[in-house]
């Protein structure tokens, strides 16, 4: 509950978050004992912050009317398993209409009046540093788009910090009596953020009381 409450009062959208990011890639580097980080990557260049979960799912860059729809129905799907019944949003097919910018606009503000309740979309858990050669054109895409995007760039010899590349392939889930199925990998909501917020906090923690232990 505290981690819950705490990753809603928080917010990474700033610089803070290069340099626990920076941490990130050292601390998996030096575990990995397989590469080293080139000094460039101890600051930003040309790198933008990045919402795992988009800060609004109705965006401009998508053209495409059925593939936003798609998303929005998606990101509704996610948003509403965390609210009650009362305040589901529930939207019909015959009502969408992305021509209309009183509706566009509308239903933005429904959602992203939603998403500040449920979703704590400035959290540690939800940020990230990327290239803007990765990053440049994702929108509010998918999770899973982005996901493969970044995994085919990293195969093409993009730089993908360690952090980023261990989040989209959600490292920090633990199996317990549950299994991790496909649908759990495929997607990103409330608890894949609330997860990876206590992964990086007990990674750094045990980093530096390693290394205090060291000295």
């Amino acid at each position: 509950e505290e981690n819950e409450k705490t990753a809603f009062s928080e917010n990474w959208y700033d610089k803070k978050l290069v340099m626990v990011s920076t941490l990130l890639d050292i601390i998996s580097i030096l575990s990995s004992n397989s590469a080293y980080l080139p000094a460039r990557h101890f600051k930003v260049y040309k790198e933008d912050l990045e919402h795992i979960f988009p800060q609004t799912p109705v965006g401009d860059r998508i053209k495409d009317k059925v593939k936003q729809t798609q998303i929005l129905k998606e990101y509704l799907e996610i948003i509403n398993q965390s609210l009650s019944e009362e305040e589901k949003i529930y939207i019909d097919d015959c009502d969408i209409n992305w021509d209309d910018q009183n509706w566009k606009d509308s239903i933005k503000s429904r959602i992203n009046d939603k998403i500040k309740k449920v979703i704590p979309v400035n959290s540690l858990g939800n940020m990230c540093v990327l290239h803007e050669s990765v990053n440049r054109g994702y929108g509010n895409d998918f999770f899973l788009e982005k996901r493969i995007d970044i995994m085919r760039k990293s195969q093409d010899g993009y730089f993908i910090r360690p952090h980023v590349y261990d989040a989209f392939n959600k490292i920090f889930l633990e199996r317990h009596d549950e299994s991790i199925d496909m649908k759990m990998m495929n997607r990103w909501d409330k608890s894949d953020i609330l997860a990876r917020r206590e992964y990086i906090i007990k990674r750094i923690s045990n980093f530096l009381n390693t290394s205090n232990e060291q000295v």
